[in-house]
């Protein structure tokens, strides 16, 4: 029996994703002195499981069960669950400082930066070096370095094969590592082939708790986020009694994306149709979807219901795009409704097709539904060219 146990708890190379949900911003934020409201804005979101023998046999019997590669998650191969999980914490400190900041500004409310510290939160398989993901930065070469921008700015005026020596803090330890300097030659620029975040310490007034669990993580709850602790610290019901769930990133200047009166959500890390659905059952407005990529021979089924009473118009690309179609026009013709579709093959070509078709009582959902493989590393390296694409219009 105790072998039987230890063998279905035997790790496998997957997440299981096992549907959707939402959190209680309202439930997750205090701001000192503030009123209770009769709204709530909430963060929509879907349950991973580790993969193990268990789960992932489970996922074949229970319909709404997903399956997606760990190599989704990952930047390449060389990464560990334990990195994935420490850069997905590491977001979503970033995603409540962010929502911290904005929602103090424009609250006009005390906020001060009391630290910040740089992390190490991915190494390229490229990399020649000993540094670690979660290795807080102290100094480089002797200097210290307040910003990443900062830090980028002192390599360029280095020359491919130097090598820097970096202080740093591994797990309370103190420690001299080093990272020898490269050039692409694609883009002739030096890198030290390690990619570092900054991480921010607010000190603010009133005081604010932010509650989340380990098992928590992602930057898509910034923007609900930031609503919430606005509304406490002005003491006034900006739901104006309603239930609101959203999900969508938001940056210290509080930019959200909006063009021509369109705003644009990215959410590339959509990559399975549960996660879709999450994002689309997010907003009262119509949706023009952007969707498809690599296809890892999902069942696209469940998610046609949810286009098609949600999407006004449907833009698709990528191995998938088809498969997607197919079980949309099905359940069109089962509703007896009609939508656009459009074919795109190119990131570019669907920003612009976007953009051509959107109106201004609409959003514009980047949530692919699918890995990023065909044209792209990973989901983040999609999500950035995606906003790239968008702020150039």
């Amino acid at each position: 029996m105790q072998v039987a146990i230890f063998i279905t708890r035997f790790p496998v190379d997957c997440y299981v994703i096992t549907g959707g949900g939402i959190i209680s911003a309202t439930d997750r934020v205090h701001v000192t002195g503030a009123r209770k409201k009769s709204g709530s804005f909430n963060l929509a979101y879907v349950s991973e499981l580790k993969g193990t023998i268990y789960t992932y046999l489970l996922s074949y019997i229970v319909p709404s069960f997903e399956r997606e590669s760990t190599s989704d998650y990952k930047y390449d191969e060389s990464e560990s669950s334990e990195d994935i999980e420490f850069r997905n914490n590491l977001l979503l400190n970033q995603a409540n400082n962010n929502a911290k900041y904005v929602a103090y500004t424009n609250a006009n409310k005390e906020i001060k930066v009391k630290s910040q510290s740089l992390y190490v939160y991915y190494i390229s398989k490229d990399a020649v070096t000993d540094l670690k993901v979660g290795d807080k930065v102290l100094e480089v070469d002797g200097k210290g370095f307040q910003t990443f921008s900062s830090l980028r700015e002192y390599i360029n005026t280095k020359s491919s094969g130097e090598v820097l020596s970096v202080k740093v803090e591994e797990n309370g330890k103190k420690k001299t590592k080093s990272a020898k300097l490269y050039k692409d030659a694609k883009e002739n620029v030096i890198y030290m082939g390690v990619s570092i975040m900054l991480d921010k310490n607010y000190e603010v007034s009133p005081k604010v708790d932010i509650k989340f669990r380990n098992s928590e993580g992602g930057p898509s709850g910034g923007l609900m986020m930031s609503l919430e602790i606005y509304s406490q610290l002005i003491n006034k019901d900006i739901t104006r009694g309603r239930k609101i769930v959203g999900t969508g990133t938001i940056s210290e200047d509080g930019e959200v994306g909006e063009i021509d009166g369109v705003k644009w959500y990215n959410d590339s890390i959509g990559t399975s149709p549960t996660r879709t659905i999450a994002g689309l059952n997010s907003f009262d407005e119509k949706i023009v979807l952007i969707a498809g990529g690599y296809d890892k021979h999902l069942d696209y089924t469940p998610i046609a219901k949810p286009i098609v009473e949600n999407v006004s118009k449907l833009i698709l690309m990528g191995a998938t795009a088809e498969k997607i179609e197919k079980v949309v026009r099905d359940e069109l013709e089962a509703q007896g409704k009609e939508m656009p579709i459009y074919h795109c093959s190119s990131l570019n070509e669907v920003v612009n097709k976007a953009k051509e078709i959107a109106t201004p009582d609409e959003i514009v959902l980047f949530s692919p539904a699918s890995a990023s493989f065909d044209l792209f590393k990973n989901f983040e390296e999609r999500g950035n060219l995606f906003k790239e694409l968008v702020n150039n219009l």
